[in-house]
């Protein structure tokens, strides 16, 4: 076989579950022209079987460790409860596929270095999926605090409610923190380029749940304060109630508004700046400062031509995937350019659940912790 005809090749992907979010992984693949799902896994083959069927997959699998020995599959995506992506991404990456792992990455800071480098010892690639992250609203955001539209940042406020129901088991690191904290987190993060230091968590308990029962899945609703080096965050995710969410950033000198933050409509997500600026009177003096709003409608298919939000994503490992392919093929020249390096680093994804951990710590112990 060429290598040419390797390079070219449409990056075969497997679904590690059958889950609900492998729902937008199918219709960003329908859009994608570098990616195709190929094969499905559940611990039950006629359930697998059953989601190949509805959904139009070729291959099906009754168990994981039978999805990550097919020949067939260059990544797997792993969308399982948030204790077993460690192990099931361990498993693919052991067996030579790249993966793309659903947030948060590990539940412990050690998981999460401990999976980059089985990743770097089988010379595979392991991305965290943060489809916000690759989003256009995000990119004009993080430009505008560059530019000091709004002077100084001094505060974030990120909120998200959503009514998670099946979010309950018992040690599955679920809840408000594990659930949702992550967007919240990992975007004031990207949008600074700044790591936190402390952090102060409070949480609304499930119901019925008594205080030596609190686990790390208890949380149904959760507040905290972040202090980053220059700014402050403050949180607030629940797994109750409707569907909520906005993100605003505070300067010296205005402010931004994101209300679409975590999930923006690929056709158009709303963005408020409100600047602070002077209007010169006819005397001299200089005038009065006053807030400007504008607003802008970011539309993520007509900035980057993709169909659906997650596609971003699942294209940029495709094409890490295609360029690998193409380095060991000793073919340069028909390495992609459109990707040389994930747009998250292993260090962020790490430092990520680092964060994570201690919101968990300081749920616990009702003080204030390090991070």
């Amino acid at each position: 076989m060429s290598s040419n005809h390797v390079v070219n090749e449409v990056t075969s992907w497997g679904l590690s579950s059958t889950a609900k979010v492998n729902r937008h992984i199918l219709a960003a693949m329908a859009c994608s022209s570098v990616g195709k799902v190929v094969a499905v896994a559940s611990r039950s083959a006629e359930t697998a079987a059953q989601f190949a069927l509805v959904n139009k997959i070729p291959q099906h699998f009754g168990s994981l460790e039978q999805l990550c020995a097919s020949p067939d599959i260059d990544c797997i995506y792993v969308a399982t409860p948030n204790h077993l992506h460690r192990p099931h991404a361990i498993e693919a990456l052991r067996n030579g596929k790249h993966v793309l792992c659903e947030k948060p990455l590990a539940t412990t800071e050690a998981d999460a270095r401990e999976m980059f480098a089985v990743a770097e010892a089988n010379k595979v690639i392991l991305v965290e999926a943060c489809m916000n992250l690759h989003s256009a609203c995000t990119d004009v955001v993080k430009a505008a605090i560059a530019a000091q539209r709004i002077g100084d940042v001094v505060l974030m406020k990120g909120h998200w409610t959503m009514h998670i129901p099946s979010n309950t088991a018992p040690g599955s690191s679920g809840g408000a923190v594990w659930g949702l904290g992550s967007y919240v987190v990992n975007l004031a993060r990207f949008l600074s380029g700044q790591e936190p230091h402390i952090v102060t968590c409070t949480a609304v308990r499930r119901f019925g749940s008594e205080e030596d029962e609190f686990t790390t899945n208890d949380d149904m609703f959760t507040a905290a304060l972040v202090q980053f080096p220059s700014f402050a965050l403050q949180l607030e995710v629940g797994v109750v109630g409707p569907d909520s969410q906005r993100f605003e950033v505070i300067g010296t000198r205005g402010s931004i508004v994101m209300e679409a933050p975590f999930k923006p409509n690929v056709d158009g997500a709303k963005i408020i700046v409100n600047e602070l600026k002077r209007n010169d009177d006819d005397d001299g003096s200089g005038g009065k400062a006053s807030f400007v709003a504008s607003s802008e409608i970011v539309s993520e298919r007509a900035r980057s031509g993709v169909g659906h939000l997650y596609q971003l994503e699942v294209d940029e490992l495709s094409r890490l995937v295609m360029a690998s392919k193409s380095a060991a093929a000793g073919d340069r020249s028909t390495i992609p350019t459109v990707v040389v390096a994930p747009r998250l680093s292993p260090e962020f994804s790490i430092k990520g659940v680092r964060v994570l951990e201690a919101l968990n710590r300081s749920m616990h112990s009702k003080r204030t912790e390090p991070v």
